[in-house]
């Protein structure tokens, strides 16, 4: 008599089972490849355009107007190709590279180039827009560096249709400088709650973005500022310090760092958010949301907190209400910075990931 075999069955479901189931891994695999490329061809799709025509320099300058001392090089770019390049000294000190950009109205621009130069002592690299509209910033600094560092300007164009954008030296030296990959986009989520706009928030890019001057009010700055790597970071590895603790005397001890300008949306509360600790506990820290007011149109507007600084890392909020320009003509820029200070005080602060937003809705 022969034997039945009773495992067949059980082999044979098994094995459509291990076939059902390799089929739907596959299916799943398409899928979820085909959402994602889905969803980076909407993005694709919707992000907004760059303005600035040849903006890599790969077309063999056909948009750009070339000052003296200015040309298009290759293989010094970022990734190895083509660049602006400017050969600097003081006969040339206004030459520009420019370009001249329809624009929308009533519209917010981010502006943002990367550059270079081979000396970085006492010179810096100018922005110039020129447009007929007086609340869009005219003049704007960057410090030079020899890395490719990112510069950005933000603007709010109002009835402004068009803009043109110049880059030159001021400079007392012979120097070198490199531009790249230069690109001007509409802001589409201005009014996104949480959305930051403040560059270099957690200081990883040394002090690029800020700025540090060198008096305050009638105090003349006396302390250290630094981008500081030792201790105070909350979740990289530096943040900005703030240091009087050697100051000569504690009534002229003062520290002061600006961020860079912010744009913002009138009529609207924002919250500005960053996280501190000082050497000392119940430091007071100065914290400013100031206008961005040239030309001054009064009367100014700002608002001033002290804040309680303790040793322990910790967040610190700062609520502020950003009225109608109708109400304040000086936020006619719609744009505002930053400032943080010690201010007649001894002490150490460390401040980082800071973040100036539209506060959500519960």
């Amino acid at each position: 008599m022969g034997k039945t075999i009773k495992t067949a069955p059980a082999l044979a479901v098994s094995f459509l089972n291990n076939k059902k189931h390799k089929q739907d891994n596959i299916m799943k695999k398409l899928l979820t490849f085909s959402a994602a490329s889905f969803l980076l061809a909407v993005n694709a799709f919707c992000a907004e355009p760059n303005l600035i025509k040849d903006s890599d320099f790969a077309q063999n300058n056909k948009f750009w107007k070339l000052a003296k001392g200015w040309s298009i090089t290759p293989e010094k770019g970022q990734k190895g190709t083509p660049c602006a390049k400017l050969e600097y000294d003081i006969k040339n000190k206004w030459s520009k590279l420019a370009q001249t950009v329809k624009l929308e109205t009533e519209s917010y621009y981010k502006l943002s180039f990367y550059y270079r130069s081979e000396k970085t002592d006492g010179d810096s690299l100018k922005l110039i827009a020129s447009t007929s509209n007086k609340f869009i910033p005219k003049w704007n600094t960057f410090k030079l560096s020899n890395k490719w560092t990112e510069g950005a300007y933000y603007f709010y164009s109002g009835k402004t249709d068009q803009i043109t954008f110049g880059w030159y030296l001021d400079g007392k030296e012979p120097n070198v400088v490199f531009m790249d990959n230069i690109s001007l986009n509409k802001i589409e989520d201005m009014e996104l709650p949480g959305k930051s706009f403040l560059r270099n928030s957690k200081f990883e890019d040394s002090k690029n973005g800020w700025s540090f001057p060198k008096k305050w009010g009638k105090l003349q700055v006396d302390g250290a500022i630094s981008i500081d790597a030792s201790t105070g970071c909350l979740d990289g590895k530096k943040s900005l310090k703030l240091d009087t603790s050697k100051s000569a005397s504690e009534k002229n001890a003062c520290a002061v760092a600006h961020s860079g300008v912010i744009p913002i949306v009138p009529g609207k509360n924002y919250v500005l958010e960053f996280w501190s600790k000082a050497q000392k506990t119940d430091t007071p820290l100065i914290v400013i949301v100031d206008s961005y007011i040239s030309p001054f149109i009064p009367p100014h507007w700002y608002k001033r907190k002290s804040i309680m600084i303790d040793n322990t890392l910790r967040k610190y909020t700062m609520e502020v209400y950003i009225p109608e320009i109708k109400e304040s003509p000086a936020l006619a820029k719609r744009l505002v910075f930053l400032k943080f200070a010690l201010e007649k005080h001894r002490d150490a602060v460390w401040i980082d990931n800071v973040n100036f937003t539209i506060k959500k809705r519960r």
